[in-house]
C-alpha cells in the first residue's frame, strides 16, 4: 500500500483534518471541548465550497474560523503532537466553523447554523457566505440540528432577532428536552452551565413562535433526508445522511477547513493514513461510528 505523501500547505492542512476529524468522533463530554474565539487568521476564509451528492446540491458554508485545543480531545496527545509538529503546526489549530445547505427540489435545508455573536468577532459570517451562493436567510425553509451548542445553535439569532424567520427547526426531542430543562442546567460545570444561557436567547425565539419540529431517534424527515441518533456527545446529537443512487453523505460535525475538503484523498487511502498516525478515539464512539458508517 502506497504512503500519502503531502507537503507544503497541504500537508499542515491534511494533519489539521485527521485530528479535527478524530476529535470530533470522540465520545469526550461536552465540557472538554476548548474553543478560543481567537484565531491566527486576520481575514477571512473563503466562504463556501459546492459538492454534488448524487443528484442533491450541498454546499458547505464558513461561519468564521476560531482556535481548537484538539490535543484535550484525543486520547494519545502526544503521539497527536508529533503529528502536528511534522507539519510545522501546534495547538491550538485554526478551524473552521461550518453548516451545510442541502438544496433539495424547492427546499432550502440548512444543516447546523453556526456560531452567530457567541464566539467572538471572526465568527458570525454564516449569513454572509449564504448570500455570496445567491441564498438569503429568508429564504431558508428547514434547519436541521446535529446538537445545541453554540457553534451550532447559536446562529439562530443575532441581537435577539430570528436570523432565519421563516425555517422550521428540527431537533431530536432529548436534545431539546435537555437543553430546555434549566434544572439540569444550574447543576453542571462550565463550559456545559455556560451553553445552556445561551439556549433561551438562540432557541427560544423559535420555540416561542412554534418553528421547532421535534423527532424521536431514527427519523425520515425528508423523502431523501434521514435523521440517524448519534447520542453521546449530548443527549440528543444526530447524525444527517443522504442515499441517493449508490452514494450515502454523512454530515456528524461541522469544524472542517473548507481549502482542505476538496482534496481529502480516496476513503482507503484516508484510513490507511489513520491506521499509521497510530492515533485512537476509544470508547462506544468507535464502534457507533463504525456501524453507522456501514449502513
Amino acid at each position: 500500500m502506497n504512503t500519502l505523501r503531502l507537503i507544503g500547505p497541504m500537508r499542515a492542512a491534511f494533519a489539521c483534518l485527521i485530528l479535527l476529524c478524530l476529535s470530533l468522533m470522540s465520545p469526550q463530554p461536552a465540557e472538554a471541548q476548548q474553543l478560543t474565539a481567537e484565531s491566527k487568521l486576520d481575514k477571512l476564509q473563503a466562504g463556501f465550497y459546492r459538492m454534488k451528492i448524487g443528484t442533491i446540491d450541498v454546499i458547505a458554508l464558513s461561519d468564521g474560523t476560531a482556535g481548537f485545543e484538539v490535543l484535550e480531545m484525543l486520547s494519545k496527545p502526544k503521539e497527536a503532537e508529533k503529528l502536528l509538529a511534522k507539519a510545522y503546526l501546534k495547538s491550538p489549530v485554526d478551524a473552521s466553523v461550518n453548516a451545510f445547505l442541502i438544496q433539495l427540489g424547492q427546499r432550502q435545508i440548512l444543516v447546523d447554523t453556526g456560531s452567530g455573536e457567541l464566539l467572538g468577532p471572526k465568527m458570525n459570517k454564516l449569513p454572509v457566505s449564504l448570500r455570496a451562493v445567491g441564498v438569503s436567510p429568508e429564504q431558508i425553509t428547514d434547519i436541521l440540528l446535529t446538537h445545541i451548542h453554540p457553534d451550532h445553535s447559536g446562529g439562530l439569532t443575532v441581537g435577539g432577532r430570528k436570523v432565519f424567520p421563516n425555517a422550521v427547526v428540527h431537533v431530536d426531542k432529548r436534545e431539546l428536552d435537555f437543553w430546555t430543562d434549566k434544572s439540569i442546567g444550574e447543576n453542571l460545570p462550565e463550559p456545559s452551565k455556560s451553553f445552556f444561557q445561551t439556549v433561551e436567547k438562540t432557541v427560544g425565539p423559535y420555540i416561542a413562535s412554534n418553528q421547532i419540529r421535534t423527532f424521536d431517534g431514527a427519523t425520515m424527515l425528508f423523502p431523501e433526508i434521514r435523521a440517524i441518533p448519534a447520542y453521546g456527545h449530548t443527549p440528543g446529537q444526530t447524525f444527517t445522511r443522504s442515499r441517493i443512487a449508490v452514494k450515502s453523505w454523512f454530515s456528524w460535525a461541522t469544524r472542517f477547513t473548507l481549502r482542505t475538503c476538496s482534496s481529502i484523498p480516496h476513503r482507503s487511502r484516508l484510513n490507511s493514513t489513520l491506521t499509521k498516525s497510530s492515533l485512537r478515539f476509544s470508547g462506544n464512539g468507535r464502534s457507533l461510528m463504525r456501524r453507522k458508517m456501514a449502513t
